[in-house]
């Protein structure tokens, strides 16, 4: 046989691949079109955002900045070759977003279609078959997989780079109160954004990267490294958050059918017993325990136990993920145990320890170092307000709500002999846990604790209504009191010590808290602007953004909520100057 002979089959065969793998790569057009959509969106708005710090908006053009009158000819070949730029970006988006279905109806999505081919058919055969069944798009699918993909993600990297070189013109501060507008952007498209596809689309966009400049641009659009890679860290970090959600929302659409199973009894070795937090050894390696532990109550129905246990599960999943937001300062879950007597039921969140600790390490509670320890600098406690509101923060940003905000609830590791690092503080005591969705159970905290002194009043009542976001916002506010004055928050309001007595007491806290007197106490002790974040928490309602009766589970409510409480919680902490 002659060579050529012996050759075709393989000739064919591999056509064959490229080919199938065209046809799926067609019929994925519509996400990977998307992601690069999202992008272009996105530069539109860093422009938009340039262009305001620089005066090139209407009302600001009589107080334009010195960027524009020391680099005029520079920022206008820039402005050209952007545009030049957008023009490109702007006739494949008209070309191409009408083949792309943005808002599909449910009634129109053909839910039969996987019972259309045999069980098992091969994936890549029913991506193909899928497409033809579309015939009229295959055309213009087609142009684009071949062509317009590369070309459109080609185009958008140059966009990028110029977008940073422009930015790059600007000084430090001004740079980096962009790149805080740029976060913020991003941050409100993970609030409004909750489809598992629509969160990893935008996962893929913030993670398009430049390419390096042409040569024939012009002089003088080098970027600083650092802030470079500056942006790149962030870019990343925020991916990964929407990651995070991705998976968050695939573990709760998994319900009752998370397949987690409890870690074996015999596996954890109990070094101290505790109700709230232990100390074990599990397969050799120190770890610690915090306990989720409820009566078992008849009046509840058998679907109240599966509840329990389900979010249970579904809490050790999402801690015990390697992508969790370092940003959550949440520690590392490796699984739960389970304890059941005939009155009482727990769960253990087996905890890893922070890698570069000792085995003998045990974490230590802001609560006790605040009764342990001589008031830090404001430098330190600072850096630690900012830290616990920020960690808050994002762990609102992808619904969930933590239901256990307190300073027993902010732990520390620290190697022996040396002082723990305030501003790398643990957020722990989730074990109250849950997402902040519409159909959510709520599970009731404990009644009449001395944790109550933390929780809003409107949650003690006997009616237990529904946790919050804003719930949550009110104890990290009670937390950033105790962290200014340096005392346990029952020390500073003199919370009686008999229980009867602390139960009458703990509605009226709040109201002791809003009093002018005692802010103006706060102010003396860590300055205005950690005063008016303290105040906004406690007092909540249109302070966080929320108009009466808001329904915080809205997205739209939910990207408001976000936005004021970055900017005028956290955001005032990190602006403090000491």
């Amino acid at each position: 046989m002659c060579q050529r002979c012996v050759q075709r089959p393989v000739e064919i065969s591999t056509l064959k691949r490229l080919g199938y793998q065209l046809l799926a790569e067609v019929e994925g057009m519509p996400a990977a079109y998307q992601h690069l959509r999202v992008r272009f969106r996105v530069e539109q708005t860093r422009l938009l955002n340039w262009g305001e710090k620089v005066g090139l908006v209407e009302e600001l053009l009589d107080h334009r900045s010195k960027t524009l009158q020391l680099n005029r000819n520079l920022v206008f070949d820039i402005l050209l070759e952007i545009q030049a730029l957008f023009k490109d970006c702007v006739k494949i988006t008209d070309k191409y977003d009408h083949k792309v279905p943005l808002k599909q109806d449910p009634a129109q999505v053909e839910a039969p279609f996987d019972r259309r081919f045999p069980r098992g058919t091969n994936a890549v055969l029913t991506k193909i078959l899928n497409v033809v069944e579309n015939a009229p798009q295959v055309g213009g699918r087609l142009k684009w997989a071949m062509v317009k993909h590369e070309a459109f993600k080609a185009t958008l990297e140059k966009l990028i780079g110029y977008n940073d070189a422009i930015e790059g013109l600007l000084d430090r501060t001004s740079i980096g109160q962009l790149h805080e507008m740029q976060h913020q952007t991003y941050m409100v498209m993970l609030q409004l954004n909750s489809k598992v596809d629509e969160l990893k689309q935008m996962s893929m966009a913030i993670q398009v990267k430049t390419q390096p400049l042409d040569r024939q641009t012009p002089n003088g659009l080098s970027r600083a490294s650092t802030l470079v890679a500056g942006q790149d860290d962030e870019n990343a970090s925020l991916a990964g958050l929407a990651d995070f959600k991705a998976r968050q929302r695939q573990v709760e659409q998994e319900g009752l059918s998370v397949n987690l199973q409890p870690i074996r009894a015999d596996a954890v070795v109990l070094k101290s017993s505790d109700s709230t937090r232990s100390e074990a050894v599990y397969f050799g390696k120190s770890v610690w325990i915090e306990w989720k532990g409820y009566a078992l109550d008849n009046r509840f129905p058998p679907s109240w136990d599966r509840m329990i246990e389900d979010r249970v599960k579904q809490l050790a999943k999402l801690l015990g993920s390697p992508g969790k937001p370092k940003e959550f300062r949440a520690p590392q879950c490796l699984g739960y145990i389970e304890e059941k007597s005939e009155e009482k039921r727990s769960f253990g969140f087996v905890y890893e320890k922070p890698g570069d600790v000792a085995s003998t390490t045990k974490p230590v509670s802001l609560l006790e170092l605040i009764k342990t320890t001589k008031m830090p600098s404001l430098t330190k406690r600072r850096a630690l307000a900012q830290a616990i509101s920020q960690s808050l923060m994002y762990l609102h940003s992808v619904n969930w709500l933590h239901k256990g905000i307190r300073s027993n609830n902010v732990v520390f590791f620290a190697q022996p002999g040396n002082e723990v690092t305030l501003a790398e503080p643990v957020l722990s005591g989730f074990e109250y846990a849950r997402p902040d969705l519409t159909g959510e159970m709520t599970e009731p905290t404990p009644r009449y604790s001395e944790n109550d002194v933390y929780k809003h009043p409107h949650t003690l009542s006997i009616a237990r209504p529904r946790s919050k976001k804003s719930d949550d916002v009110y104890s990290m506010g009670v937390v950033l009191i105790e962290i200014a004055h340096w005392r346990s928050i029952a020390d500073i309001v003199s919370l009686p010590k008999d229980t009867k007595a602390a139960r009458a007491m703990v509605k009226k806290v709040r109201g002791m808290l809003i009093e002018r007197e005692f802010l103006e106490g706060i102010e003396g002790i860590a300055g205005e602007l950690y005063q008016e974040a303290v105040r906004k928490c406690l007092t909540g309602g249109e302070e966080l953004g929320l108009s009466k009766n808001a329904d915080e589970t809205d997205p739209e409510v939910g990207a408001a909520m976000y936005e004021t409480y970055s900017k005028d919680i956290v955001g005032r902490i990190s602006d403090m100057r000491v």
